[in-house]
């Protein structure tokens, strides 16, 4: 979804009016086309914060948790302002027409603006990247290690956070807590742990990255047997830049 600016003029006083509204992009037979979500009515916001507020909008809408920074706390406010409000300009529409009365007692309807969902959180991508961690074994693997069953619980939520949305431990952590109901799946529940145990964690693995690896690929045997096919073990990086870093020479 994005934030799109319309200009009206007057044409007796050739005042110009502006009004501002949430789009989303949809095909319709086959054909990519703009549906109005919602009006904003004049926004009154930098332009260079509006991918930001429509972000805010879109979560909103669906329910989910934004992961916006702490500092735009009145984005995530003027977001659920201006959801709040466009609900109850819907639920007025609906009184002043009629809308919700039926002339049949068979249906009753529903205010579609009345409904909504919070703390939405993904588990298919979870479930598939257990069944794996499961099939390798993962958690003897890290037991031999000498990682404890807490620590095996952060670094499953390492793991499966670079493969289902890669970034920093920052945003997997954000990913872990806000986004993912991988704590509600059996050994996982560290949603309080302190961010520092999952750098610690994170350090721990690569620590014993060679162990791991070399347990991972006598497993592959095991599960693959030697049918002139080779098994490539990916490395999924621990390095990663955020923001502009237009100050630290290492990004050019």
């Amino acid at each position: 979804m994005f934030i799109r600016e319309n200009k009206t003029t007057n044409k007796k006083t050739g005042d110009v009016y502006i009004k501002h509204v949430l789009v989303e992009s949809v095909r319709v037979n086959g054909q990519p086309r703009q549906r109005v979500v919602m009006g904003l009515g004049r926004l009154d916001l930098p332009r260079r914060e509006w991918k930001k507020l429509a972000h805010a909008l879109e979560c909103q809408l669906s329910g989910q948790l934004t992961l916006l920074e702490d500092n735009d706390k009145y984005i995530e406010d003027l977001a659920l302002s201006l959801v709040s409000n466009n609900k109850l300009s819907k639920k007025l529409d609906i009184l002043e027409t009629g809308a919700a009365q039926s002339d049949s007692g068979n249906y009753v309807l529903i205010d579609m603006g009345s409904v909504s969902t919070e703390k939405s959180r993904s588990v298919g991508a979870e479930l598939i990247c257990l069944d794996a961690w499961c099939l390798l074994d993962f958690d003897k693997i890290l037991k031999d290690c000498g990682f404890s069953q807490n620590q095996k619980a952060i670094a499953k939520a390492l793991i499966f956070g670079r493969l289902i949305s890669p970034g920093s431990e920052r945003h997997t952590i954000e990913w872990f807590q806000k986004r993912s109901a991988l704590s509600e799946l059996p050994n996982c529940d560290v949603i309080s742990a302190d961010k520092n145990i999952f750098y610690e964690i994170g350090d721990k693995l690569y620590q014993n990255k060679d162990m791991i690896e070399g347990a991972l690929f006598k497993k592959q045997q095991s599960l693959f047997p030697a049918n002139g096919y080779t098994v490539f073990l990916y490395d999924l990086t621990n390095t990663y830049m955020e923001g502009s870093c237009l100050a630290n020479n290492l990004v050019a």
